[in-house]
């Protein structure tokens, strides 16, 4: 028999496990954990997309893992078996990870780097994600139309650096018409976070991030913050208040207080936070990517709750967990 060479060993085994895995759900409490050099092995999913509904739960079970450990362990991201890694999860993998930069109580955290492989590798490094563990940043090359995961706050200094960007590399290719409802559909995007993600927090320090790309001939563009989420503020305003008590449908939203119906509710209502139509999640800029754009597509997740509106119809989902803050993703065809 022919000898196999070590590369083609290590790729049958790779494969064979895989092929083992294949129909399995990700358990959280059946995570294996290798301990070398008092650092824990933690392996990835093989499917990290915050969109689907059988999978979703596990990026969440994921980050909890990483941040339990991390309290006692430094701790070695493995993405060996991990297929497919959506934008959404990358970036609130990202920003997780990034916040427990932040705090004392938690190890380090490293990703194995030659378990990177594939679309895996290439978002993970595009993204900066693997750079951020390594304590440092990617810097923006202002050349290219994709940018790395840049965190900003309500200071506002990032916001306006992802606006140049996308003006200068992105901008010149689009109608007039594209140019006004994107422009007006970013700044609404980060101007929600900027005002109401953090109500009770009269400091600067109100954390989002941003990851924006290309795919195909659309841009994606999705931003999360760490505030208190849509579900936890929507009931307390006094306007909001006064539209479901006159609205049967809206107060049917109310009752229920689901997260997912919360979210419906406050694009319902059209505003988030202020009586400004143009500071709502349900306003117009942003609803107009979904309505004219082809495949257009806003997720919203915040907390336990998850809405997805698209030109026909949306659906809304509640998870098990929360992701403990908001993440809201669109998408307009530029080309």
């Amino acid at each position: 028999m022919k000898n196999l060479s070590t590369d083609s060993l290590l790729w049958q085994k790779r494969t064979s496990h895989n092929l083992r895995r294949k129909g399995k759900k990700y358990n959280p409490n059946k995570v294996p954990f290798n301990r070398v050099l008092n650092q824990m092995m933690l392996e990835a999913p093989d499917s990290l997309d915050l969109y689907d509904p059988e999978k979703n739960q596990e990026i969440l079970d994921f980050i909890e893992n990483i941040e339990k450990i991390a309290l006692t362990h430094k701790v070695v991201l493995d993405f060996s078996i991990t297929r497919f890694i959506s934008a959404a999860a990358l970036l609130l993998i990202y920003a997780k990870l990034d916040a427990m930069k932040s705090s004392a109580l938690h190890n380090l955290v490293r990703i194995k780097a030659d378990s990177l492989k594939g679309q895996v590798k290439s978002a993970i490094t595009k993204s900066g994600l693997k750079e951020l563990t390594l304590n440092r940043r990617l810097e923006i090359n202002p050349h290219s139309r994709t940018i790395p995961i840049i965190k900003g706050s309500a200071r506002g200094e990032e916001f306006e650096q992802v606006i140049d960007h996308i003006q200068l590399n992105i901008l010149k290719d689009l109608t007039p018409e594209q140019e006004r409802v994107l422009g007006s559909a970013v700044s609404e995007t980060i101007g929600n976070v900027k005002l109401h993600a953090y109500p009770d927090d009269s400091t600067d320090q109100k954390p989002w991030w941003i990851i924006c790309s290309i795919i195909d001939d659309s841009l994606y563009l999705a931003i999360f913050d760490l505030g208190v989420g849509i579900p936890a503020t929507i009931l307390s305003k006094s306007w909001v208040q006064r539209q479901i008590s006159s609205a049967p449908n809206l107060l049917k939203l109310a009752v229920s207080k689901s997260d997912a119906d919360l979210i419906e509710l406050s694009m319902r209502v059209g505003k988030t936070q202020t009586k400004e139509e143009k500071h709502g999640l349900g306003s117009a800029s942003i609803k107009a990517l979904v309505h004219e754009t082809p495949n257009g597509s806003l997720w919203i997740f915040s907390n336990k709750g998850m809405y997805h509106k698209h030109r026909e119809g949306f659906e809304t989902s509640n998870f098990k967990s929360s992701i403990e803050g908001t993440l809201v993703q669109w998408n307009i065809q530029i080309r």
